[in-house]
């Protein structure tokens, strides 16, 4: 069975939103340039565009009504089953210290027979900009596999 965690209440996020609304984030990002720069391993003119897309969609509508459905949606996935002996391959950040991450994570492995989590001990959500070989590592082997 899949742990489940919870996601705090959308007021801090909300409270994002005003920051960014009114140009606070802005000029705090201006005072301290790396501020938003999440994704470091990005070359400089995708990170650029990276500050640019932060600006514009911080915590938008469209992510809080995401996030708001998260645990639901969460659910209606697990309530289809497992999927048999379809390969099915978790990667998963070892340095999220979200409630229940880890836990959730390794619950995903019964899912498949022909299931395998590799954890990136350094890894936290965004791995796939944080540590993109890895990621393409593992869909390559997953690809190629019987």
């Amino acid at each position: 069975m899949l742990t489940t965690y919870s996601f705090p209440n959308v007021l801090p996020f909300r409270a994002m939103q005003f920051l960014r609304n009114t140009g606070i984030v802005r000029a705090f990002g201006s005072i301290y340039p790396g501020f938003l720069d999440t994704n470091e391993n990005l070359p400089d003119d995708v990170l650029e565009l990276n500050r640019k897309q932060t600006m514009e969609n911080l915590w938008n509508n469209t992510m809080l009504e995401e996030r708001s459905h998260l645990n639901n949606n969460g659910h209606a996935v697990l309530d289809g089953g497992e999927i048999g002996d379809i390969p099915l391959t978790i990667i998963t950040g070892g340095a999220n210290d979200m409630e229940g991450w880890g836990e959730s994570q390794k619950d995903l492995l019964e899912w498949s027979a022909e299931s395998e989590q590799i954890v990136v001990s350094e890894g936290d959500h965004f791995l796939h900009t944080d540590h993109p070989e890895e990621v393409i590592d593992a869909v390559r082997t997953l690809v190629s596999s019987d």
